[in-house]
């Protein structure tokens, strides 16, 4: 069992509204006071958790893709790289979205490329990748990568956040077998414990700031109680599927 620790950030006027979810296994962390929650606001503080020298392991956190947080979003992943010291850094970082345009034809699909930033190469974990190829329903589909920003605009983030790493891209279809899901974080979590899993994924937008607000309460209570159902019913995000999945790598 593990412990979510929740970021939120938001962005008014019926624009991008989205949670950072952090997850740390029960029985690692150290008792850091009351609060559990870090807010960020318009600003560039960050309040509302104590400190301290040896922080828990965190394990996994949901980003928005959409490039009007980007600057938002590059601050975020300063805040958590952060918490890694040098021995603990993740070999891995499993980045994983939404198959915006449906490509392809595996429900869900990665890419052994390499991926060129101005912070450097990122490689693939071509091993890990292997491993999912046989042991799940995913297929290496490398065009279907081509303009994916679910992955495109991640990818310097994780460069420069944990330079080390290696990643393993996975874009998911809307209707991805929910048990495929389950399966790919079975074998995730069994073969890489260590991976560190970035979701990225857009909450609710295109919608009044009111009703966005009332789709993402209902989306936050979901990632809260860890449950996959819920995300699946009744969510209003563009990649349920991996919300579902981000849960259950937290249980």
């Amino acid at each position: 069992m593990r412990r979510l620790f929740i970021i939120l950030l938001a962005i008014g006027g019926g624009g991008v509204i989205a949670f950072f979810f952090f997850s740390v296994p029960l029985g690692e962390e150290k008792k850091v006071g009351e609060s559990a929650k870090v807010k960020m606001g318009s600003g560039t503080d960050f309040a509302g958790a104590k400190t301290e020298p040896d922080p828990p392991r965190i394990s996994g956190m949901v980003v928005p893709h959409h490039e009007i947080v980007a600057s938002r979003r590059a601050e975020m992943f300063r805040v958590v790289g952060k918490r890694f010291d040098d021995a603990h850094q993740p070999p891995t970082i499993i980045l994983i979205g939404p198959n915006h345009f449906e490509r392809g034809f595996g429900w869900i699909q990665t890419t052994r490329q390499t991926w060129s930033t101005s912070a450097g190469a990122l490689e693939p974990d071509g091993d890990l990748i292997d491993t999912l190829i046989a042991q799940t329903s995913v297929r290496e589909e490398a065009q279907s990568f081509d303009g994916e920003h679910s992955i495109t605009t991640i990818i310097r983030n994780i460069k420069e956040t944990f330079p080390a790493a290696r990643v393993v891209p996975l874009i998911v279809k809307m209707e991805a077998p929910h048990q495929d899901m389950r399966e790919l974080t079975s074998v995730l979590a069994e073969q890489c414990p260590r991976c560190f899993v970035v979701a990225s994924v857009d909450f609710s937008h295109y919608q009044p700031v009111a009703l966005a607000d009332l789709h993402d309460r209902l989306t936050l209570r979901a990632l809260e109680e860890r449950n996959e159902d819920l995300f699946l019913q009744k969510s209003e995000a563009d990649a349920p599927p991996v919300l579902a999945f981000f849960a259950r790598w937290a249980q």
